[in-house]
């Protein structure tokens, strides 16, 4: 998409646009008018501060050319008589506030001003002073890709702070090559206040991103890769897989990028050219937009990224032969492939999805640190955006050393970890130990190998009947109790078994009366390893229901993209996925927190129907064995305020530590939906 002309205009109002480019024309005759220099600082020959007069009638002013930049704003008519604005127009952000905007305008109002009055704002970069260079556009902090989603922030400005108001979102406007933004709700702007607009091209925008490397072990580096978030101009997802570059910009894999193959298939390939150095102090970098991405931390030697050939089926004749691409695997860092070349790397990462929100059609982001598949080391990482301040999250100084003293001392959970030398490799070559255990894996791994016959101490290793008493003492219980669950959206269900090894749900009132119409659902005992992590449970058929009275019992299908979410009044047949669902998810929870002994409850609802925390890893006659490791892993994470420790919770601070973890808001995932403006990460310090 080529923008030749305008790229900001500024529609604050439902009103049209107006046509052609650039800034306005001079010889137009204006409604208002730019007064004297509010200031005497001068940029270029011109003022950086100046006035305008509304016009109460309505009507364009033209704006002198200032920093850089000129442009014209077009008023409603109804501003009060005599109404002054005095702005400043600017390519930096003012004093005070961080922003990685295209431009700012600063301004207040001699009299209160309905937002709504101000049309349009329509920005372009002046031409150099005495010169008859055309104007251009402003371009934005361009990444990889052209930007199709704009918006602007609206703040208050206030000695030197910014307090976000909204956001004013809007969509480019191809036939007349710029952005109109659109403000829905009135808000009156007060003579006593100051107020900033940044405006921004969401998907051209990055989050300033700073890495600090604690540890006191180099070489480090991060790798991120991901998917792109932009859709392809035929409207269909990218299939292709990106990695960042150091220079903040999204680059597709490449089969040259391969610096090793496979011995035995050409086909497979891995490449160490994705690394980017950490130094010694705080490194930092732009972050660009990118969906289902990982931010690996490496330590001593670099990450290692599998590409794979994509090989298409053949196309129907006459067709196009599609286009060759590649296909990523993840890193094998959890103790089941010993021939990963990760294998022995000190590794750990962050989980992330940068994207446009398309409830809020802005910027946003979601990041978490997971435990979910091993613990390699400590990270802790500081979210900052405008609608949630600043969010902090991961593991304690000291954590890395505590969580394997721990899960030494246990007789089963010691042998999850992958025990040292980790292996390093300097820049020239030199390769070293680093004399640490490399990773500690998750129980599902574990117990995965152990049914491999996968032989330790090679592989982490954990019984598969670890939890197979405690599963047939839940399901026995529940022969004459009820077991509640409370779903977010899809009902009350209670449970109980049926004395064939299943729990029976049942879709009930308030006052646990049946309700008409829905199905039961019917969960089978699992074993140790869906306790640990319930995926098989579902794929193989262990939720079933009877969709025709009498008729046979088939699995329950699982909610897909695209599916319509039930609500008040629809059929109830339309409930059963989505509560089968949300029942495992908090299934798992309570079986990972060995709770379901304890005490009568699933939710997914947790604000009005919230867990006991301080049952979580409840270690005592009832329940003599419990998730050693993710107990470990959340009694060393940093508190939050649904995750506050002991002693009210004895499932410690925020953590990832299994799949459902988020279940009562226990994990580490943060989110900013509206506009994040930095994030921190820091790898703490390694003690002996």
């Amino acid at each position: 998409m080529s923008k030749r002309c305008s790229l900001l205009s500024l529609l604050l109002a439902g009103s049209a646009l107006l046509s052609g480019c650039g800034g306005s024309d001079s010889s137009t005759s204006f409604a208002g008018m730019v007064v004297a220099p509010a200031s005497n600082t001068a940029q270029g020959g011109q003022s950086t501060t100046f006035k305008v007069v509304v016009p109460s009638a309505g009507g364009n002013v033209d704006l002198p050319k200032v920093n850089g930049l000129t442009g014209f704003i077009t008023f409603a008519p109804g501003a009060i008589e005599g109404t002054q604005l005095t702005l400043t127009l600017s390519t930096t952000p003012p004093p005070g506030h961080r922003g990685d905007g295209f431009f700012y305008l600063l301004f207040n109002t001699s009299k209160p001003l309905e937002l709504s009055l101000l049309k349009e704002l329509r920005i372009t970069e002046a031409a150099a002073v005495n010169t008859r260079v055309a104007a251009r556009e402003v371009r934005p902090r361009a990444i990889a890709g052209d930007a199709e989603l704009y918006n602007a922030q609206l703040y208050s400005y206030a000695g030197g702070a910014t307090d976000y108001l909204e956001t004013l979102s809007g969509n480019y406007n191809q036939a007349g090559s710029h952005a109109s933004f659109t403000q829905s709700p009135s808000r009156v702007l007060n003579p006593d206040n100051a107020y900033l607009i940044e405006g921004n091209a969401v998907q051209q925008d990055t989050i300033p991103v700073t890495i600090t490397n604690n540890s006191g072990i180099s070489p480090a580096y991060i790798t991120i890769v991901g998917q792109n978030p932009i859709k392809l101009p035929s409207g269909k997802d990218d299939p292709n897989f990106y990695h960042v570059t150091a220079d903040g910009k999204m680059q597709a894999y490449a089969g040259d990028d391969r610096t090793s193959y496979n011995p035995l298939n050409r086909q497979v390939g891995w490449t160490d050219r994705y690394n980017i150095p950490l130094g010694a102090g705080k490194t930092t970098l732009n972050l660009p937009p990118v969906f289902a991405a990982r931010m690996y931390v490496t330590l001593g030697r670099k990450m290692q990224i599998q590409i794979n050939d994509y090989i298409p089926p053949p196309p129907p004749a006459l067709t196009p032969v599609p286009a060759p691409r590649f296909l990523a695997a993840q890193p094998n860092l959890w103790g089941t492939d010993a021939d990963d070349p990760n294998y022995r790397t000190l590794c750990d990462w962050l989980e992330f999805d940068y994207k446009v929100n398309v409830d809020t059609n802005t910027a946003g982001i979601g990041i978490n640190k997971s435990e979910v598949d091993q613990f390699g080391f400590g990270i802790q990482f500081t979210l900052e955006g405008v609608t949630n301040g600043k969010q902090r999250r991961g593991t304690k100084d000291g954590a890395r050393e505590a969580i394997f003293s721990t899960l030494q001392a246990d007789p089963d959970f010691q042998k999850l970890i992958v025990a040292g030398p980790a292996k390093g490799k300097k820049e020239d070559g030199t390769e070293f130990d680093i004399n640490l255990p490399v990773r500690a894996s998750a129980p599902v791994h574990a117990v995965e190998n152990l049914a491999l016959n996968r032989p330790f101490p090679q592989y982490p290793n954990l019984a598969v009947d670890y939890f197979d008493q405690y599963l047939t003492d839940v399901y026995a219980r529940y022969l004459g109790e009820q077991l509640k669950c409370y779903t977010s959206a899809f009902g009350i269900w209670y449970g109980q078994s049926n004395g064939n090894n299943q729990l029976v749900f049942t879709c009930v009132d308030a006052n646990g009366v049946p309700r008409d119409g829905f199905d039961k659902i019917h969960v089978r005992k699992p074993s140790t390893a869906e306790a640990f992590e319930p995926t098989p449970l579902i794929t193989s058929g262990g939720i079933t229901y009877q969709p025709v009275p009498n008729g046979p019992f088939v699995p329950v299908p699982q909610p897909q993209a695209g599916d319509r979410v039930p609500g008040p009044g629809d059929d109830p047949k339309l409930f059963t996925k989505f509560a089968a669902g949300e029942i495992i998810s908090a299934m798992s929870a309570a079986m990972n927190r060995t709770t379901l002994l304890h005490e009568p409850l699933l939710t997914r609802d947790y604000v009005n129907h919230p867990a006991d925390l301080t049952l979580f890893y409840k270690k005592d006659a009832t329940t003599p064995r419990i998730n050693v490791y993710a107990k470990t892993i959340h009694d060393n994470a940093l508190l939050s305020d649904d995750a506050p420790g002991p002693p009210a919770s004895n499932g410690g601070g925020a953590a990832y530590a299994f799949g459902f973890d988020d279940n009562s808001n226990q994990s580490s995932f943060v989110a900013e939906i509206q506009k994040p403006t930095g994030l921190e990460v820091v790898i703490p310090k390694f003690t002996p």
